[in-house]
């Protein structure tokens, strides 16, 4: 979903980069567009709404910097818009108090729950801290088989049935988990 967004914002900035001058007209044509491609990208109506306005807002009238064309100056407030509207930046997992933190990682079938289980697992291995990985897509045994496979290039254990008490102690070693990632359907 992310990678088909993504090319389409790039096309249309694209289409953009080919003009020495932005007009009004140009930049209402783009926000239009970035409209239609995020709201084929499932994103809540009123979002996109909030979303283009505040866009619209930032880039016209804006003056441009003279290190950037027009074109890049929009694509300058479009991604600063996007970055606010998915969160900022410099946000963090909060662990339980009392591990194990579990952690449930749910999306369409191929949006890459797998492989990001995966990635926050080494990163957490990486911070000192103990994760287990465990692979709850009873649809897809492949899925459970690619997991396994990622957590051996890692070095982190992987359960493949939902946890029972048991999971408090990663594959059968001695430490206390201190993380868990479910990877679901």
């Amino acid at each position: 979903m992310l990678d088909s967004l993504s090319t389409r914002l790039q096309a249309i900035f694209d289409k953009l980069g080919g003009r020495g001058r932005l007009s009004e007209e140009n930049i209402q044509e783009a926000l239009r567009e970035v409209r239609v491609a995020l709201l084929e990208a499932d994103v809540n109506f009123k979002v996109v709404r909030a979303f283009v306005d505040r866009v619209r807002t930032r880039a016209v009238g804006q003056d441009v910097l003279a290190s950037l064309t027009p074109a890049q100056q929009v694509v300058k407030v479009v991604h600063g818009e996007l970055v606010e509207l998915l969160g900022g930046s410099g946000h963090r997992l909060a662990m339980a108090s009392h591990p194990p933190t579990v952690i449930m990682l749910m999306g369409l079938q191929g949006s890459g729950k797998t492989t990001t289980a995966a990635k926050l697992a080494r990163l957490y291995t990486k911070q000192g801290q103990h994760p287990l990985l465990a692979a709850a897509d009873t649809q897809r045994p492949a899925a459970m088989e690619q997991l396994r496979t990622l957590g051996a290039q890692i070095g982190v254990p992987v359960t493949g049935a939902p946890c029972s008490g048991s999971c408090r102690r990663s594959g059968g070693k001695s430490r206390p988990t201190t993380c868990s990632w479910w990877s679901t359907r």
